[in-house]
């Protein structure tokens, strides 16, 4: 698993934790199916779209560069 796959994958499940909704509602309200969440979340799904970073990045409220692991903090 490449750095930004793993980045990802950490973040993206970091901010998931952090946000009130539930990672089904989450999956629901932005158009990807839930079990292609738990596929990068557990590794078994690699290199997500720019389109899917980028959806989670606005519904999390967080930076998609952030979200790749190219930026340390979220709100820089």
């Amino acid at each position: 698993m490449s750095g930004i796959s793993r980045a990802f994958r950490d973040r993206l499940g970091l901010a998931l934790r952090e946000d009130p909704r539930s990672q089904r509602e989450v999956a629901r309200v932005s158009g990807y199916s839930d079990a292609y969440i738990s596929r990068l979340l557990n590794g078994t799904r690699s290199n997500p779209t720019l389109g899917f970073v980028e959806t989670m990045a606005l519904m999390l409220g967080r930076d998609p560069a952030w979200m790749l692991g190219l930026k340390e903090k979220s709100d820089e």
